[in-house]
């Protein structure tokens, strides 16, 4: 049987799709003292030729990113850096309203 005390959870303030993704988890387990490991036999497979049943939004990903480097308190650099200045500022009021 699987226990469920162990994890951690998503931030309460992320919704919609992405942002989220396995670096950012394995970071917070990190942070909080945990060991995390890879297992290369085991591959990752995203199966994105199937319907996803919610919408895919753009905003709500950068957001989440945003939530999350925040909590880990990494460098948000990266994150303006890849989906640039406009959209980072956006998304950064964004943030606010949550």
């Amino acid at each position: 049987m699987t226990s469920k005390k162990g994890w951690l959870g998503f931030n309460p303030k992320c919704k919609g799709f992405g942002g989220a993704e396995e670096g950012i988890i394995h970071e917070k387990y990190r942070k909080a003292g945990r060991r995390v490991i890879c297992l290369p036999q085991l591959k990752w497979l995203h199966h994105f030729d199937r319907k996803i049943p919610h919408p895919v939004i753009l905003m709500d990903r950068i957001v989440n990113y945003i939530i999350n480097f925040n909590e880990l308190g990494l460098d948000l650099a990266p994150v303006k850096e890849h989906f640039g200045e406009k959209q980072f500022a956006d998304a950064l009021l964004e943030v606010e309203k949550r």
